[in-house]
């Protein structure tokens, strides 16, 4: 008898101990879900609007950002990177990027005699005379693995202030 009560009891506590082991794990598994799902979340999503400028959403617009946005992440290392361009009209575009790395300072595709770097708080400017009257005015804030730039070029272009001023905005949105 007491070989009957004693096998009952050791067999509640196996299916309690299962019971507990079981949820323990799916606990973890669970906890482990969210873990990678926070690991991968696309936290890099430009905003709708910088500068008063919508997002070109145009098949072009989309190809560009595209990309670039390929470009980007290759040349840092395979890094998450998005880009978007905002506005229509070529000759007051905004181009913006985001890129999970840490760049450097801002480097012109074009070198020109008339170059000027301009910095205000956090943000770096590149301002480069291209034509008699086209500047390109690159303005990046970068820190920690989070480098972001804007780019605006052409006749129309904004003053540097507005590009400073669109870098941090996009800067708020993503940080």
């Amino acid at each position: 008898m007491a070989d009957l009560s004693t096998q009952r009891s050791s067999g509640g506590l196996q299916f309690v101990a299962r019971i507990v082991g079981d949820i323990l794990l799916v606990a973890i598994v669970v906890g482990i879900g969210l873990w990678a799902e926070r690991l991968t979340d696309d936290d890099l999503a430009l905003p709708d609007e910088v500068g008063g400028l919508a997002v070109d959403d145009s098949a072009a617009g989309r190809e560009f950002a595209d990309t670039n946005s390929e470009g980007m992440s290759k040349a840092y290392d395979d890094a998450e990177a998005v880009t978007a361009l905002y506005g229509r009209d070529p000759g007051s575009q905004l181009l913006a990027i985001a890129v999970r790395a840490t760049s450097g300072p801002p480097v012109p595709t074009v070198f020109t005699e008339d170059q000027d770097w301009v910095e205000e708080d956090d943000v770096q400017c590149l301002v480069s005379q291209l034509r008699k009257r086209s500047d390109s005015i690159l303005c990046q804030r970068q820190d920690g693995d989070l480098t972001v730039q804007v780019v605006a070029s052409g006749p129309d272009a904004p003053e540097v202030d507005e590009i400073v001023d669109a870098t941090n905005e996009v800067w708020e949105d993503l940080s």
